[in-house]
């Protein structure tokens, strides 16, 4: 797990840390946050993490689907949304960045882990 990164987008700085210390102590060693979707498109550009946990609202100019839709047309990467509005899991924008899950706030912890473990198993799968 040390080479897994992993992209972290949430603009409520609690939730964010909380995530990033959930996810080192899993083992997770290489784990980036933004608060923002412009902040998300510019680090998956620069970092290029093989996963995404991508809340939905955020700050800023644009949201979590805009940016996934962004980030996907330049790179295969597997995102998992983090959400309080769980009616926002049928947006139409939403689907066509082919999402592993969208998991609802609060998280429950083996739930976000399985999506995890899923989302890189697909992306180990797809690269071979």
């Amino acid at each position: 797990m040390k080479n897994i990164k992993i992209l972290v987008v949430e603009d409520e700085s609690i939730i964010a840390l909380e995530l990033k210390m959930k996810l080192l102590t899993k083992g997770y060693e290489s784990v980036y946050l933004a608060s923002s979707g412009e902040k998300a498109v510019e680090l998956a550009n620069e970092i290029i993490p093989d996963l995404i946990l991508m809340d939905i609202v955020l700050r800023g100019n644009i949201d979590g689907i805009e940016a996934a839709t962004q980030i996907k047309a330049k790179r295969d990467i597997p995102i998992i949304y983090i959400t309080g509005n769980s009616h926002l899991a049928t947006d139409k924008r939403l689907i066509k960045t082919n999402p592993i899950q969208v998991l609802t706030k609060p998280t429950i912890d083996e739930a976000l882990y399985k999506a995890i473990r899923e989302a890189i198993s697909e992306k180990e799968k797809n690269s071979i």
